[in-house]
């Protein structure tokens, strides 16, 4: 059984991981466990959600703007 031979493109994988995992660092960035959920295993939706309570209690608030991820302090020190 011959298989095709299939060259390898290098930008062409990176377009497709990025495809993929964008959306879920971006889920794991807004805390959108029920997106992880779908993705993820349990460990990690766990952690996620650990962080974004310790954010909370900071008042620390994560977005995402022009895909770069950034965290604002909002508070007395801000």
């Amino acid at each position: 059984m011959q298989f095709p031979v299939r060259s390898f493109s290098l930008p062409e994988f990176r377009d497709e991981v990025q495809e993929v995992v964008r959306p879920i660092l971006n889920a794991y960035y807004k805390g959108d466990v029920k997106f992880l959920k779908k993705y993820c295993i349990p460990e990690v939706i766990e952690r996620c959600s650990a962080e974004h309570k310790v954010y909370a209690s900071q008042n620390i608030v994560v977005d995402k703007k022009e895909d770069a991820l950034c965290c604002h302090f909002h508070g007395k020190y801000a």
